[in-house]
Parts: structure tokens; sequence; C-alpha cells
């Protein structure tokens, strides 16, 4: 499978295309921290791809946090 159709698979799900949205809305005072769990070893490069991805050119930047620096 190509890079570009396992990020596709990621925008059509709910919950990813939920968040998305979310990052994406106008922000006024602080944004509340998202929570991404359930995550394969092997899923997280993608999504992670195309979260970045999604976000290029937000008016925000985007801060990811992880639990273990291994998994950073």
């Amino acid at each position: 499978m190509n890079y570009r159709f396992l990020c596709s698979l990621f925008r059509q799900n709910r919950d990813y295309a939920a968040l998305t949205d979310a990052l994406s809305a106008p922000v006024f005072g602080r944004r509340k921290p998202y929570i991404v769990s359930g995550l394969t070893d092997t899923s997280r490069p993608v999504f992670l791809a195309s979260l970045a991805e999604d976000h290029r050119g937000a008016s925000s930047p985007l801060v990811l946090l992880f639990a273990e620096d291994k998994k950073a």
C-alpha cells in the first residue's frame, strides 16, 4: 500500500475528521488538549503524517506531546 492511500483511510474516519475540524476551528482563548490513543506502532506514523499534512498552513502551531521518548 502506498502512503497516500493510508492517509486517505485516516481522513475517512469519523473521529479523525472531528479532530481535524476541532483543530481547524477558530480559537477564542485557550484550546483544550486532545488525547489520541489506541494507535498501533505501525499506524502512528501515518496518523501523524496525515495530521501534519492536514494542519499545514494553519494559523496556530500544532504541538504534539508523547508520554514516552520512544514513542516520540
